[in-house]
């Protein structure tokens, strides 16, 4: 597998305080976006659901925030999120 050079794990110091005020990542927060798209040019209904959890995950040495995504409970995936200092 090939290493991102410029990627420095301290640069993620509390990576898990996500406090963007566009997209707040604080554990119980759900967005859900509703919307449509066309499948063999009939308009179909979309809806996808994001759910914040109180659960962290360590990948490549940062701790991140995981949310669960879905468009049903049947279907769902997991995400993760951390912040750089930089923001």
């Amino acid at each position: 597998m090939e290493s991102d050079t410029d990627f420095d794990a301290a640069n993620f110091s509390n990576s898990t305080d996500v406090t963007c005020s566009h997209f707040p990542l604080v554990p119980g927060t759900r967005f859900t976006w509703k919307g449509h798209a066309l499948d063999d040019d009939e308009p179909v209904t979309r809806r996808t659901e994001f759910t914040v959890t109180d659960m962290t995950k360590v990948i490549d040495g940062i701790e991140t925030v995981v949310a669960w995504t879905g468009t049903s409970p049947t279907e769902t995936a997991s995400r993760w999120t951390a912040t750089p200092r930089s923001w």
